[in-house]
């Protein structure tokens, strides 16, 4: 389901648009910076995708920032400009993974400087042995 991201939602000290889940996607242009909400109830993957359209210029680099709950610890993952979009053209999406433990909300940010429109989604594969 396409959700806008026109909401308010709190976390660590900034106001997010949108709460993105298995269910969820959404959409917007680069470049951009903004960010999301993710809840997970124990460990897990997250997964970050970003399936681009009209891209017109790769930029010098997209920046992925997974925070755990509370933002007390992070995974920022750098891309440069010319892998991002070589990504999108050869696998047809540019995906990234983190592992968070945290159970709770967690702030997911993006900024890039690449122009493009994407649809964003957002994976979320728990970590328990089964």
């Amino acid at each position: 389901m396409l959700d806008p991201c026109s909401g308010t939602w709190p976390v660590c000290n900034t106001v997010v648009g949108c709460i993105l889940g298995q269910e969820s996607y959404t959409q917007g242009s680069l470049p951009s910076t903004s960010g999301f909400i993710v809840q997970i109830g124990e460990p897990s993957t997250l997964r970050l995708s970003f399936l681009l359209d009209n891209a017109t210029a790769a930029g010098v680099q997209t920046v992925l920032t997974f925070n755990e709950a509370g933002c007390r610890a992070r995974v920022q993952l750098d891309i440069s400009g010319e892998t991002f979009l070589q990504e999108s053209q050869t696998q047809g999406l540019v995906y990234r993974e983190a592992d968070l433990v945290d159970v709770g909300d967690h702030l997911i940010q993006y900024q890039s400087d690449a122009r493009a429109n994407f649809l964003l989604k957002m994976d979320i594969i728990s970590k328990r042995v089964p």
